[in-house]
């Protein structure tokens, strides 16, 4: 379960996907979030499959971006 936090606090759950044993999977999510410059983000997966998993690091791997649309 990917999970966007502003300013410290839950802004939006993104989306819920099946446990996979021995696959990869990518999820991916876009939302507009209206913000300040003092705001900052930060992006977390949560988990609960009953077994390990594993994140895959790496600038190709694991990405956040954002996107100014104007004042």
């Amino acid at each position: 379960l990917p999970i966007l936090y502003k300013n410290g606090s839950v802004h939006k759950y993104s989306l819920s996907l099946p446990g996979l044993s021995g696959a990869s999977w990518r999820a991916t999510t876009s939302i507009i979030v209206n913000a300040v410059a003092t705001d900052y983000f930060e992006f977390a997966v949560y988990q609960d499959s009953g077994v390990s998993l594993n994140v895959n690091g790496g600038a190709t791997e694991t990405t956040f971006s954002t996107t100014y649309l104007g004042a």
